[in-house]
């Protein structure tokens, strides 16, 4: 008698900055809503955090604390006082006017793909919820499969910290486990950084993007195949 193996769903996650677009936007989305607004507060947390990187108190900083982001947060605090209806409809322009033109055709060609193919499309994202669920209504990704970075609100008032932890890291895989169970999908996942060997590695296949000037390297050290964009 022949027994037929249960067909598992699919799912390919993706990392967002430098691997579906092609700069880091969570500090650029902070500082597109202090030029869009003039915020006082935006370009002091500015200024702070230039100030610190110059005097090697943030290198400082990241080898004390090399996974708790802490230039990204000393940038968020900026964001404090903002209403969350004004920074959506920010988050909005921000999608249409910096993400939409810089998103990498060839990884978003593999998106749509493997979309056809009938893979299930899961972020798994350092960026900020409150961009990417922009490109996800765009893209036809389900609310729930945004896996960010999330901004704090009290009271519909941005408190310019994390609700949660920052989505970077092993806290990828932690999300991860917290939404799907591991080995019950045939999964792949993407990204451009070797700081997301967890995520690379908690699916049955990783792939590695990157600008074809960039120098290659290790993909091939950890046994992952690549995806080469243009520049």
């Amino acid at each position: 008698m022949l027994i037929m193996k249960e067909k598992k769903d699919k799912i390919a996650l993706f990392d967002f900055c430098e691997t579906l677009v092609s700069f880091q936007t969570a500090d650029a989305f902070v500082r597109f809503v202090g030029e869009a607004t003039g915020s006082v507060r935006v370009a002091r947390a500015l200024r702070i955090h230039h100030l610190l990187a110059r005097k090697g108190i943030l290198q400082c900083l990241y080898k004390l604390f090399p996974k708790a982001s802490p230039g990204k947060r000393i940038v968020a605090r900026g964001l404090r006082g903002i209403p969350e209806q004004e920074l959506d409809l920010l988050a909005g322009r921000y999608y249409a006017e910096r993400l939409k033109p810089a998103l990498i055709p060839e990884v978003i060609g593999r998106l749509r793909d493997l979309q056809q193919e009938g893979w299930r499309i899961v972020l798994v994202s350092g960026g900020y919820e409150i961009y990417l669920r922009h490109f996800a209504l765009d893209f036809d990704i389900a609310p729930e499969d945004i896996l960010a970075t999330r901004l704090d609100f009290r009271r519909n008032l941005c408190t310019g910290s994390f609700a949660g932890k920052d989505c970077m890291y092993d806290n990828k895989t932690m999300y991860l486990d917290r939404c799907f169970r591991r080995g019950a999908y045939e999964s792949v996942a993407f990204s451009d950084s070797d700081s997301d060997l967890p995520l690379l590695r908690w699916a049955d296949s990783g792939v590695v993007v990157r600008r074809r000037s960039r120098q290659a390297g290790w993909a091939e050290l950890y046994g992952f195949s690549e995806l080469i964009w243009e520049d």
